[in-house]
């Protein structure tokens, strides 16, 4: 990282992140071009690792690029931390605050009815506590993904 005083070193600084925001965008190859799509996610920590789970439909062209080519690049902004600071009349005075995460590896398609099931109970408490029902044919329906990621990297603006 280029501007190392503002990587987020604190794992728990990148947890908190994770946790409060619910939209991602998901980066893919599709054959030899680039390919991103702005999705919800849920994380979770599983011993000790970030774990980002993901759902949709078993057809189209997120699925397609993930099933030739499960390499991502998943970002998540900080909503909640981006804010336009500056003053004066040169641009050079402006900036923006941010957080935000990056994580890196190999998006897992889930198979498994059960596995399915678990991760889509994981992502429902991402929502909400209340309890929710899974019905088979919507399970089946879906396709449920699951990233643990082989890199993770933190960065905001300003430092900590």
């Amino acid at each position: 990282m280029r501007r190392q005083e503002r990587e987020i070193r604190n794992p728990s600084d990148i947890h908190d992140i994770l946790r409060r925001n619910n939209v991602a965008v998901v980066s893919m190859l599709d054959g030899s071009r680039p390919y991103g799509v702005m999705t919800n996610y849920a994380f979770s920590l599983e011993d000790g690792r970030v774990v980002l789970y993901f759902h949709g439909a078993p057809e189209g062209r997120k699925a397609e690029c993930l099933r030739r080519n499960p390499a991502v690049s998943v970002f998540v902004n900080d909503a909640p931390a981006m804010e336009l600071a500056g003053h004066g009349s040169e641009a050079c005075r402006w900036t923006m605050r941010y957080a935000s995460v990056v994580l890196e590896g190999s998006m897992r398609i889930l198979e498994d009815p059960e596995e399915k099931r678990d991760a889509m109970r994981r992502f429902m408490r991402h929502y909400t506590d209340r309890d929710v029902v899974l019905p088979d044919a919507a399970l089946r329906a879906t396709m449920v993904m699951k990233l643990v990621p082989d890199a993770i990297s933190g960065k905001r603006n300003p430092p900590a």
